[in-house]
């Protein structure tokens, strides 16, 4: 077995069954996506145990046992298969241990905003989230990784250098893997987008046997268009960075939103949500505004001047349809 089966059995056996948000994960990510080699080792790995599993593990054991006997009759995928399960009976020992340690939980926290509020949290690595209104974290800091998980909403990260723990933001369908820079996720319904005000950003995205993989410099803006879970589309747009981060300054910035981006982003900032009427088969009106956060019904009622967009308001309710 070469050294990079080896790597990939290992890792292999330290992410089967591993929970999505398991402390690991984000090192896995980042040592798949560092060369297509990797990858491609991984899913042979993969593609080799669920042949072995196709048996009982007593049939697996007893083949393995069978090959070391007939050494010099064994094939490649024969050799694998033992080194494969040398690793997963070995790793039970000492490694686990090992791994034990390194994913233990040394520092962790939790933190909503509410409704027209703004949050900052300091977390104990020196790195400073700034949440928007009606966002939500969970944080967990460990030996090997600095883990966010993005529950909803939107999310300044500026990010302290750490080249032993990688700095993962879990979005749900999109992993966001750093070592130190400044940038901000927004967590919409049928969008995450990913936006770099400095430093280099790596995302990963979808299932494994479809996983796609992003690096963002920069300046540059990502989304992830979410279909259905394992439908997804990740890409560049030609988007400002530095829109992303205005909601700290006061300011909401729209670059060509949707009207449902435009109602999630404003619902945050009212204790009734906007509503969007039901959608037709055009594209909709596209909004391109900067609103002051402390003005926002005034610009809920500017919308039909400046776009083709019409407002019904009962009591505090707002709705928005095409016109």
């Amino acid at each position: 077995m070469s050294r990079l089966q080896e790597e990939a059995a290992r890792w292999f056996v330290r992410m089967s069954g591993a929970e999505p948000d398991d402390p690991e994960r984000g090192r896995f990510e980042a040592w798949l996506a560092a060369s297509p080699a990797h990858a491609a080792a991984y899913a042979a790995i993969a593609d080799t145990w669920s042949d072995l599993e196709s048996g009982t593990q007593c049939n697996a054991l007893a083949q393995a046992m069978q090959a070391r006997q007939e050494r010099h009759r064994q094939s490649r995928r024969t050799l694998l298969r033992r080194g494969i399960l040398g690793i997963v009976l070995g790793g039970l020992g000492g490694e686990a241990a090992y791994y034990r340690l390194q994913n233990e939980t040394l520092w962790e926290s939790a933190r909503r905003t509410d409704t027209g509020t703004l949050g900052r949290e300091f977390l104990q690595d020196g790195s400073i989230l700034v949440l928007d209104a009606d966002s939500e974290v969970l944080v967990v800091l460990s030996r090997s990784e600095r883990r966010v998980k993005l529950l909803t909403g939107e999310v300044i990260f500026d990010v302290a250098k750490d080249p032993e723990r990688p700095f993962v933001v879990d979005s749900g369908p999109a992993q966001i893997t750093v070592l130190g820079t400044r940038f901000a996720v927004t967590r919409l319904r049928e969008t995450i987008r990913v936006s770099v005000d400095h430093g280099l950003v790596q995302i990963a995205a979808g299932p494994f046997w479809r996983r796609q993989y992003l690096q963002l410099e920069a300046g540059q803006v990502a989304e992830l268009r979410l279909a259905t879970s394992e439908n997804i589309a990740l890409k560049k747009v030609d988007r400002k960075a530095d829109a992303a981060f205005s909601f700290e300054h006061g300011i909401l910035m729209f670059d060509r939103a949707d009207l449902g981006e435009v109602a999630e982003t404003l619902s945050r900032y009212r204790k009734t949500p906007v509503r969007v009427a039901a959608r037709g088969t055009g594209a909709g009106p596209r909004i391109t505004a900067g609103v002051p956060a402390a003005q926002i019904e005034s610009f809920i009622d500017l919308l039909p001047q400046i776009a083709s967009v019409s407002v019904r308001r009962r009591g505090d309710e707002v709705e928005l349809g095409a016109r």
